[in-house]
């Protein structure tokens, strides 16, 4: 499967400073291995074609947001399984989660 615009909106959020990780993301062939809806957020697994030489900085980073016109708050969760698997989590940890995320209702 293809990142969607929200996957990739999140982890340019999260990985902004980490230049390989961001070119390996744009590649056409990093692929989501595995994408699950939770009761919170959502779940995706990522596998990247190219490792990641300096993985050390990416052992776990998290961003904060709220969502627009709900009170509704959360975060972006991402950390580095191995070498080339890359694992983003949203969760909603206050309010109502949306029916459908979009990158739109984040602030």
């Amino acid at each position: 499967m293809q990142l969607t615009n929200l996957e990739l909106f999140a982890l340019d959020k999260l990985l902004h400073d980490h230049e390989p990780a961001v070119e390996a993301l744009k590649s056409p062939v990093a692929t989501v291995l595995e994408r699950v809806e939770t009761p919170a957020g959502f779940y995706s697994v990522i596998q990247l074609q190219q490792r990641l030489a300096s993985a050390g900085e990416l052992l776990e980073r998290e961003w904060k947001f709220r969502l627009k016109r709900l009170k509704s708050a959360g975060y972006f969760v991402c950390w580095l399984d191995g070498e080339s698997t890359l694992c983003l989590e949203a969760v909603i940890s206050r309010g109502v989660r949306p029916a459908v995320f979009t990158p739109e209702l984040f602030v």
